[in-house]
């Protein structure tokens, strides 16, 4: 089975797969990404794009009813070869949850994909985290966006939220933090894909 596999992707690179490719990523806007806090990674390619944290996250202490919301939108260009569509079905999040009595905290995440004039809008999709949690959390956020242009470029916006809360003087601490996000193109398991344009 093994040897099968490393078949099947070395003839993938002699035959050159065509894959989508990453390029322009920009900090929209977001209370949980300021100027100077977001590192990111473009392979050389343009295939694989990593983005790091450093201040995405809410803390509060407890011992009384507390709530905060903080947001990041990051805006990248997504390149298809002529003849292709792009298909965005995923992006790993990654984050920790530390938590004590009678909070609760969310992470959620939505994609919007602009493309020959048309703008289609994922949703959000949601992980909710009850009270004394103590978790390094992995949010495989799964979606199905399909751009309407055949090759070119399109946009994607991937909003990320956290909501933080501590329910009254009871409560105990929240720390909430989204540390990461990692965004492919690479087959068979990249999050982002192609498809003919005919489909």
């Amino acid at each position: 089975m093994r040897v099968f596999l490393f078949l099947l992707i070395f003839s993938q690179l002699l035959m050159g797969v065509d894959q989508a490719t990453f390029s322009n990523l920009k900090i929209a806007s977001g209370s949980g990404c300021p100027n100077g806090t977001v590192g990111s990674t473009l392979s050389p390619d343009g295939t694989t794009l990593s983005v790091l944290f450093d201040s995405f996250f809410i803390n509060l202490n407890g011992g009384k009813k507390e709530r905060q919301v903080l947001d990041c939108i990051l805006a990248l260009d997504v390149q298809a070869p002529q003849g292709k569509r792009v298909v965005i079905r995923s992006a790993d999040i990654r984050g920790y949850i530390g938590t004590g009595a009678k909070t609760h905290s969310q992470v959620s995440r939505r994609f919007i994909l602009i493309g020959a004039g048309t703008v289609k809008n994922g949703g959000f999709k949601v992980k909710n985290f009850n009270s004394d949690s103590d978790i390094d959390y992995f949010f495989d956020s799964d979606a199905k966006l399909t751009s309407k242009m055949c090759g070119g470029k399109s946009q994607l916006l991937i909003q990320m939220r956290l909501d933080a809360k501590t329910l009254n003087k009871e409560s105990g601490p929240n720390y909430t933090a989204l540390d990461s996000l990692d965004l492919s193109s690479i087959a068979p398991d990249g999050g982002v894909e192609l498809i003919d344009c005919k489909k």
